[in-house]
């Protein structure tokens, strides 16, 4: 699983420390605040594409890097297949973007495609183009694919598609019009004669070059030498250095005999004059191998102008018109291959035709068996998710072999009773398509083993209860791996099981984004900050439920920042026991009345919803001009009446919990904090 996420200079992230928990983590925060950098940062320390651009205004550089624990073994091997080992089970990938490109795994250098192998083992991630990927009928066929293993069919198919095509292609070149032929064997020949006929040879070119710049130097060069040779020599009355080193050699051995330390320089400098002496006979030679002929320069600029004319027509180097030459000499002999060779690639082609049909027949049907299991498997995520009424079908066609086989498939879909299925382009919303993907991505992770699955913003469009569901879909995913998403509500937040807020701030003239965990008073905040948002420029009506939310109301009437009413009821199912009677009535009624008003009713605990069912049909008979749920607690493993919660605090367990303003028999309301009961308390 990802365990922590580094970023620094990214963007409105200065610098930022992120620790991931096991199961359901969950971004929230407004537009704007970081929630999509974040994703772009795990995306591209994963390799997925950067530009500068993305490094914060005003620094150099940007540094990403991501810590995985908990390798699975499959995981493990594969890693250690590509040249790197993985450490006590853990995986640290860097990158960093600015004047130095660096990839790097576990410290080690790697590349940028490592960097995506490595991804593809480790993390799915879930974006708005994956919604958009289905409204393309084309990658319909590629979730079946992976749903039913279908690899193996699919690629025995495409080695006989690539012999049967590579045999048409050469049939065909054979097979031309005769005209059309003709004129391509007399053009080939003419070009294979021309090259031919220069007899070229690599390095040839540079050769002549050098040739010709020393011809046309051939005075210089003559001067040099023997200007070279003459300061060796010397003249008849000015000794050169060749004598001049014999007579000092002369004197240090002389001087040797005297002072016996001078024997070693003696030896080298002997050793230097005969090394000097050579030199004089090297330039001796030299010069008299001279021998510059004008008719030479004209011979060498002739057959660098043929070069020249070759090069235009045919490759840019001799190397690259040698290379042509073979290719055009292959290409003459294919198009002048006898009849015997065309009724060969004819029988090869009869051969493979059958064989190609029947892979194309047998991944035909592995599809159709295939797409009924996958349908009815994506329709049982969508009824959950709120669906009930959804319908699901494909459409299926054929056309020529296509490198992925002959089928044309595509989803069909009807979310409402009488209406026939339609592509889902035609009539899915955005919220349709987002519970679509949804469900495609948990019938699909079933059949992978990649650890950590991230979403963002999957809930587009989505709101009331199907978001509720999405919630309650994201908890059961996380179950079997650990989830990251990126969420505008606040009924996919709840079931978190580790909550982060994004948000910025200005500090001297500059923007920051800064990452929190929520705990209890600070979900206050977050939910406070949410009916802000929601109600911003009118009035709202906060109702407590008494007694066990007036500690929650409390607080979250102090976070609201908009004009506020408070009044009280009493509705009771509980008694003094530990779960609800389901009888219910009203022991304390408002004392104001709420002909339209915005109504929020706030509840310490949601639990079977008789109580709040019940009560919520009361007031929505006086009136309001809105009315929405807020509690602190839902626990969804009781419910037995459906109700719509718009702000939830925390999903729980079934478990009694009592602090915080919730009792055990008007007991422990003052606790400080949430705590579950011990049985043994109440007898349970």
């Amino acid at each position: 699983m990802l365990s922590q996420l580094y970023i620094k200079n990214i963007a409105v992230i200065s610098e930022a420390v992120i620790d991931f928990g096991p199961r359901f983590n969950v971004f929230t925060g407004e537009t704007g605040a970081g929630k999509t950098i974040l994703v772009s940062a795990i995306n591209g320390v994963l390799g997925a594409r950067l530009t500068k651009d993305i490094i914060r205004s005003g620094e150099d550089s940007a540094y990403l890097s991501a810590l995985f624990t908990k390798l699975p073994q499959q995981v493990r091997e594969k890693i250690e297949e590509m040249g790197f080992e993985s450490k006590d089970d853990t995986l640290l990938i860097s990158r960093e973007l600015g004047a130095k490109n660096v990839c790097k795994v576990n410290g080690r250098p790697a590349t940028v495609q490592i960097l995506r192998e490595i991804a593809s083992l480790l993390i799915d991630i879930h974006g708005q183009k994956d919604n958009h990927r289905l409204l393309d009928p084309e990658s319909h066929i590629s979730y079946i694919d992976e749903f039913g293993s279908l690899q193996g069919y699919l690629q025995k198919y495409r080695v006989l598609y690539e012999e049967i095509l590579d045999v048409k292609h050469r049939l065909e070149q054979i097979n031309r019009k005769d005209r059309e032929k003709e004129h391509l064997v007399d053009l080939l020949t003419y070009q294979i004669r021309e090259i031919e006929s220069a007899q070229l040879k690599p390095g040839e070119e540079e050769e002549l070059t050098l040739r010709r710049d020393q011809i046309a130097n051939a005075e210089k060069i003559i001067h040099l030498l023997s200007s070279s040779k003459q300061l060796l020599d010397g003249e008849e009355e000015t000794a050169g250095i060749v004598q001049l080193f014999e007579e000092l050699t002369g004197n240090l051995s002389k001087l040797s005999h005297f002072l016996p330390q001078m024997e070693d320089l003696a030896l080298k400098m002997e050793e230097i004059s005969y090394e000097i002496s050579d030199c004089s006979g090297d330039l001796g030679s030299y010069l008299d191998s001279v021998d510059y002929q004008p008719q030479e320069l004209d011979l060498i600029e002739e057959r660098l102008d043929l070069i020249y004319k070759l090069k235009r027509k045919y490759g840019n180097s001799i190397e690259e018109i040698l290379q042509y030459l073979e290719k055009i000499k292959v290409q003459l002999d294919q198009l002048t291959l006898s009849e015997e060779k065309a009724e060969q690639l004819q029988a090869e082609y009869l051969r493979l035709k059958p064989l190609v049909q029947e892979a194309a027949d047998n991944l035909t049907a592995q599809r159709h068996r295939t797409a009924k299991e996958f349908l009815s498997r994506v329709k049982r995520e969508l009824e959950f998710l709120n669906m009930p009424s959804v319908r699901l079908s494909i459409t299926a066609g054929r056309s020529g072999w296509k490198p992925d086989g002959q089928d044309e498939l595509e989803f069909l879909i009807s979310s409402n009773v009488g209406e026939e299925p339609k592509p889902l382009a035609k009539i899915a919303s955005g919220g349709e398509l987002s519970r679509v993907m949804l469900s495609i991505k948990n019938v699909l992770a079933e059949k992978d083993q990649i650890g950590t699955a991230i979403f963002d913003e999957i809930d587009t469009g989505v709101s009331g209860k199907a978001a509720q569901k999405i919630g309650l879909k994201l908890k059961e995913v996380s179950g079997n791996r650990q989830v990251i998403c990126v969420t505008h509500l606040a009924q996919v937040a709840v079931f978190a099981d580790h909550h982060l807020l994004i948000h910025k701030q200005e500090q001297n003239g500059r923007t920051y984004t800064h990452i929190d965990f929520l705990d209890e008073s600070q979900r206050v905040k977050e939910i406070a900050g949410e009916i802000n948002r929601d109600y911003v420029g009118q009035e709202i009506m906060l109702i407590s439920v008494l007694r066990g939310s007036f500690v929650f109301m409390a607080d979250l009437c102090r976070r609201i920042d908009l004009p506020c009413t408070v009044d009280f009821m009493a509705v009771s199912s509980y008694g003094g026991g530990t779960s609800s009677s389901g009888q219910v009535q009203i022991t304390k009624d408002l004392s104001s009345d709420i002909t339209g008003k915005n109504i929020i009713v706030v509840e310490d605990i949601l639990d079977s919803g008789n109580t709040l069912s019940y009560l919520l049909k009361v007031l929505e008979q006086r009136s309001p001009a809105s009315i929405r749920l807020c509690t602190l607690l839902d626990k969804p493993e009781r419910r037995v009446k459906p109700v719509e919660v718009h702000y939830s605090g925390f999903t729980i367990p079934d478990a009694f919990v009592v602090g915080y303003g919730l009792d055990y028999a008007e007991h422990y309301r003052n606790l400080p904090y949430i705590g579950i009961l011990k049985p043994e308390v109440y007898g349970g």
